[in-house]
């Protein structure tokens, strides 16, 4: 294992991913009953909280508060898939246990990277919100161009903003991620996984950033393609039916609402799997830099030759 290109971390990340499927779907399905669970207890007494608030400062208070939540919950699910790629390039003995329990030992340190980097974006996210707003109203207001000119205007202003705020969240998640590697692989504190995140990725901001889009896009059209599937086979069993059967609206309804249900299914399931995916490969990134930076590899080859020479003896 040394430095890879993005190619290479894809395919070593599916090769992963296929052999430890099992490590990932027990820890996926035991965190996530508890995520849910920490999810329910901490926003209930909240929304009665936010009762006392006026309604709108009520409102933007939930949406953030909740927003760091699922990111905190986000990010510790990303620490215990961490943990199991740790466990499997070091030939390591697997353990969802230990996965989880790094899962809980890092919580503290994930909320504290969590709302640092959160502060750390936040005027890049302010100016964003900031030419959203003034470009809406500007061109909303501006009776002097005409139709064809101002649709020309939205379209193209649109898709720049769009790639922006997605170059924006690709950069936060990227960090995190690199901090969180950090936390993981060198057990140490928080301002220690910054700085070391930051000279990680020092002189090579724009090619990891490159590279964490073209994760970014590889698993969100592997996304689309398969519940795009997913649908038109449904669409194909439903045209069948009508086509060979006559079917009223009570029997078409019938027919419609499990295949909708195998539909979301379907999503959530690929949704989960390809979120795995996204994580292996970020892990990898992180492992190449350390790759390229501090010579890592010859240390993992050594650690995993130690490792067989144990479990042989054993």
């Amino acid at each position: 294992m040394g430095v890879m290109g993005i190619a290479e971390i894809m395919d070593r990340a599916v090769n992963i991913f296929k052999k430890r499927i099992g490590y990932f779907a027990l820890f996926s399905l035991i965190s996530g009953g508890i995520f849910i669970v920490l999810y329910y207890l901490i926003t209930t007494p909240f929304s009665l909280l936010l009762l006392s608030f006026s309604e709108i400062w009520g409102l933007l208070l939930f949406i953030a508060v909740l927003f760091l939540i699922l990111m905190i919950f986000a990010f510790s699910y990303a620490i215990g898939i961490m943990e199991i790629i740790r466990q499997d390039i070091f030939f390591n003995k697997l353990s969802v246990a230990s996965a989880i329990a790094s899962v809980f030992k890092n919580i503290p340190k994930t909320i504290a990277i969590v709302i640092i980097n959160c502060i750390l974006f936040f005027p890049l996210i302010a100016v964003y919100i900031f030419f959203l707003y003034y470009f809406d109203v500007v061109l909303s207001e501006n009776i002097i161009i005409d139709l064809v000119t101002m649709d020309a205007l939205y379209i193209i202003i649109f898709v720049i903003l769009c790639l922006l705020g997605n170059i924006i969240f690709v950069a936060f998640m990227g960090f995190t991620l690199f901090c969180l590697f950090v936390v993981v692989e060198e057990n140490c504190g928080i301002i220690d996984a910054l700085n070391k995140a930051l000279w990680l990725i020092k002189n090579e901001i724009f090619k990891i950033l490159w590279s964490l889009t073209v994760i970014e896009m590889t698993v969100f059209s592997i996304y689309l393609s398969l519940i795009s599937f997913s649908l038109i086979i449904s669409g194909i069993i439903i045209a069948i039916c009508m086509s060979f059967f006559k079917l009223n609206e009570l029997m078409t309804t019938l027919l419609v609402l499990p295949l909708s249900l195998l539909n979301w299914s379907l999503s959530q399931i690929t949704f989960l799997i390809i979120g795995i995916l996204a994580i292996i490969m970020a892990c990898l990134l992180c492992y190449n830099q350390k790759f390229k930076k501090e010579g890592y590899d010859i240390i993992i080859r050594l650690t995993q030759l130690e490792n067989r020479k144990r479990s042989v003896k054993q």
